[in-house]
């Protein structure tokens, strides 16, 4: 009698825990089902912020907003490394790899902005440290470089300078400076005889006008002489060949010499 319900309580028993682990492993699939499907909720609204970035990326010109874009994706890239294995499951890999290199790309336009602020600061100092009526014989390297390195700082950061009013009078002083001393050499010129001479300074002058920045160039009052000298050269060129080739031909773009040599190098 007491075998038979040892034997019976052992059944129950075992009935019992199938019945246990019938229930657990369904329970289990139910809240795995949910996981799912909750892991895979969060990683779409991940896919779709990735996607956004993407797209701001492709319609930002500033590098100062692409700046900003650079601290964005990097909160959501690190907020991807925090995903759980079932939640990384269901990331688009290929936008996650598209936004790793827009990162990196952003990286260096940071770190270019970086060096460009690090720039204004010394060049601020130089500003402050020039007096507005300095000597240009004696301060020209200064002034050389505060105005060459002002315009090689991005335009959005160039002008967070402190003291923009001083440099506009710095830079005008150094462009009039450099006008002026091709002024100089147009003067210098002279009579035009057809000889060596003539020639030289009329190249030098020429060339020391080429290489004035646009701007600049306007400012040389006397540039019309200089081609009327030049003309005259030409003429007397002319009567001693019957022809004449134009001295800055192969040296300034739209030459006909520099168009032959450049039009196949790109």
């Amino acid at each position: 009698m007491f075998e038979e319900d040892v034997k019976g309580l052992k059944f129950l028993v075992g009935a019992f825990l199938v019945v246990v682990i019938i229930l657990g492993a369904c329970r289990v699939g139910y809240y795995s089902s949910i996981d799912k499907d909750e892991a895979k909720s969060i990683a779409e609204d991940y896919n779709g912020e990735m996607r956004g970035l993407i797209e701001r990326y492709k319609s930002t010109r500033s590098d100062t907003k692409k700046e900003e874009l650079y601290y964005d994706i990097q909160d959501l890239l690190g907020r991807l490394n925090k995903l759980n294995e079932v939640e990384s499951e269901y990331i688009n890999k290929d936008l996650r790899l598209e936004l790793l290199d827009l990162g990196a790309r952003l990286y260096r336009t940071k770190s270019d902005l970086d060096n460009a602020r690090k720039k204004v600061v010394i060049l601020d100092e130089k500003i402050q440290n020039i007096n507005e009526n300095f000597d240009m014989d004696k301060e020209l390297s200064d002034a050389e470089y505060i105005v060459k390195t002002f315009y090689s700082i991005p335009s959005e950061i160039r002008y967070t300078i402190k003291d923009f009013e001083k440099y506009k009078k710095i830079e005008d002083r150094y462009y009039d400076y450099r006008a002026d001393e091709v002024m100089k050499l147009i003067d210098e010129i002279g009579e035009v005889k057809y000889d060596k001479d003539s020639k030289d300074k009329l190249y030098k002058a020429g060339m020391a006008y080429r290489r004035l920045e646009t701007s600049v160039q306007e400012r040389v009052k006397n540039i019309k002489v200089f081609n009327e000298k030049l003309d005259a050269y030409y003429e007397l060129e002319d009567k001693e060949k019957g022809s004449h080739k134009d001295m800055f031909d192969s040296l300034i773009p739209g030459g006909t010499n520099w168009y032959i040599d450049n039009k196949y190098k790109k």
